[in-house]
C-alpha cells in the first residue's frame, strides 16, 4: 500500500496553484474565498473517496471528525426549519470540508514554507492598502479607523498570525540579508497597519502575542526590544502629538467597563447572550442543543428581550437599542446561539486538540512555520471574546493555521510508520 500516493497527487500543480491563490485571498479577497472554498471542498471530498485505502491513517481521521461535525451542525441548522439557516452554515462552516485536504498538502514542508511566505505578502500588501487608506484617503486622521482589504477583525486576525510567521522565520535566520531586510520591512508595515486599525482587542492581542514570543523566543533580545519601543513610542509622541494622543487613550478606554459605550454595548450583549442561552434550556432543549439558526437567530434574540418587561430588559439594551442577535462579539456565544451546544462544544474540543498537539516537541520541534502558529494561538485565545471568529471569514485563516499544525502532523506520522 503506497500511502504517499494521494500526497504526491495533491502536490499536483493544478490543486497546489489553488490551494496557494487560497492562502493569499485569506487577506486580500472574500470573493476568492467564496470561490476557491467550495472548489478545495470538492477536491477534499474527491480525493478521500477515491483514495481512502491509500490516506494516512491520522488523515483519515481528520476526515471523519470534520465531515461528522460539519453534519452535525447541518442537522441543527436544518432544525430551524429555515432554507436560509441551511444555506449560511453551508457556507461559513465549509472549512471543515477541506480542512482534511489542506492538512495533506501541508504535510509537505516545501507546501507549508511556500505557504507561509505567501501568506506573508498578502499581509504586507493588505498593510499597504490600510496606511493608504489613513494618509491618503483619510488625510492621516487617526480618529478615523482603517483597515486593508477586509472588515477589521478579519484583517487583524490575519495579521497576527503574519506578524508570527515573519518574527520567527527571522529569528531562525533563515535566507540572506536582502530576504531578511525584505521581512523586517513586512514586520513594520504589519504592526503599523496593526496599530492604525484602532483595534483595541487587536492590541491587547498582539501585545501578549509577542509577549508570549520574546520570553519563549526573543529572550536574549528583550532589553533591546524594551529600549527600541520606549525609543518608538517617544519619537512618535514628538513628532504626531495629536495621533499619539488619540491612540493612548484608546489603549486607556480597554479597561473602562462603566463609560466607554462600545465596552458597555460589548457587556450587555454578553449579558444578554448568556441570559438567551439559559432561556432556551429551560424553555426550548432542541434550540439550546442544536442552535437558533446563523441567520434566524437575529430575529429569535430580539424577539426574547421583546418579551421581557423594561426592567428585565434593562441589563441587556441601550435605551432602546437591542446590542447583539447577528453578532454577539464573543467567539463562545455566538458560535453556541447560532449552532448549539453540541456543535459548540465539539468544535472548541478540536480546537483545544490542535492546540494541545501543536506543543509537541516532535511537532514543533526546529520549525518556525508551526512555532509561528503556537504564538499565533496566543492572539487568537485572545480575541475570541471580542469577536465572533469561527463562523465569518476568520474561520479560514484559523483553518490555515489548524491545517499548518495538522500537515506537520501527517508528516511526522509518515516518518515514523
Amino acid at each position: 500500500m503506497n500511502l504517499l500516493k494521494p500526497i504526491n497527487l495533491i502536490n499536483h500543480r493544478a490543486w497546489l496553484y489553488f490551494f496557494l491563490v487560497f492562502v493569499v485571498s485569506l487577506v486580500t479577497s472574500k470573493a476568492g474565498m467564496n470561490i476557491l472554498g467550495p472548489i478545495l471542498a470538492l477536491c477534499s471530498i474527491s480525493t478521500f473517496v477515491i483514495y481512502w485505502k491509500e490516506i494516512p491513517s491520522i488523515a483519515k481521521i481528520i476526515f471523519i471528525s470534520c465531515v461528522s461535525l460539519y453534519s452535525i451542525g447541518l442537522t441543527g441548522a436544518y432544525l430551524t426549519d429555515a432554507s436560509s439557516d441551511l444555506s449560511r452554515f453551508s457556507q461559513k462552516n465549509i472549512f471543515l470540508l477541506f480542512l482534511p485536504f489542506i492538512s495533506l498538502i501541508l504535510s509537505k514542508k516545501a507546501n507549508r514554507e511556500i505557504s507561509s511566505y505567501l501568506f506573508i505578502a498578502a499581509c504586507t500588501i493588505s498593510s499597504i492598502a490600510s496606511i493608504y487608506n489613513l494618509v491618503v484617503v483619510n488625510d492621516f486622521n487617526t480618529s478615523i479607523r482603517v483597515h486593508g482589504f477586509l472588515e477589521f477583525s478579519r484583517h487583524i486576525n490575519a495579521l497576527m498570525l503574519g506578524v508570527a510567521f515573519i518574527t520567527l522565520l527571522l529569528n531562525q535566520g533563515l535566507g540572506n540579508r536582502l530576504q531578511k531586510n525584505i521581512l523586517l520591512l513586512s514586520l513594520v508595515l504589519s504592526v503599523i497597519s496593526l496599530m492604525l486599525s484602532g483595534t483595541r482587542g487587536g492590541w491587547l492581542a498582539f501585545a501578549l502575542m509577542f509577549t508570549f514570543i520574546s520570553i519563549i523566543y526573543l529572550r536574549r533580545y528583550i532589553p533591546h526590544l524594551i529600549l527600541t519601543v520606549f525609543i518608538i513610542a517617544v519619537g512618535l509622541n514628538q513628532l504626531f502629538p495629536i495621533q499619539s494622543e488619540a491612540i493612548y487613550q484608546r489603549i486607556l478606554s480597554i479597561s473602562n467597563t462603566t463609560t466607554n459605550t462600545s465596552n458597555t454595548a460589548r457587556i450587555k450583549m454578553w449579558r444578554g447572550g448568556i441570559e438567551y442561552l439559559t432561556f432556551q434550556k429551560e424553555h426550548d432543549t432542541t434550540k439550546f442543543l442544536f442552535g437558533s439558526g446563523m441567520v434566524s437567530s437575529d430575529a429569535n434574540y430580539h424577539g426574547f428581550i421583546n418579551s421581557l418587561s423594561k426592567e428585565d430588559a434593562s441589563p441587556f439594551v441601550n435605551g432602546d437599542e437591542i446590542n447583539g442577535g447577528s453578532d454577539f462579539h464573543n467567539a463562545a456565544i455566538d458560535l453556541t446561539i447560532k449552532s448549539g451546544v453540541i456543535y459548540s462544544a465539539l468544535l472548541f474540543f478540536g480546537v483545544m486538540t490542535i492546540f494541545s498537539l501543536s506543543f509537541k516537541n516532535n511537532i514543533r520541534e526546529n520549525d518556525p512555520v508551526i512555532s509561528s502558529v503556537n504564538a499565533y494561538f496566543i492572539a487568537l485565545f485572545t480575541l475570541m471574546p471580542f469577536y465572533s471568529l469561527l463562523q465569518d471569514y476568520s474561520a479560514l485563516t484559523i483553518t490555515f493555521s489548524f491545517s499548518l499544525i495538522l500537515g506537520k502532523i501527517i508528516e511526522v506520522s509518515q516518518n515514523e510508520s
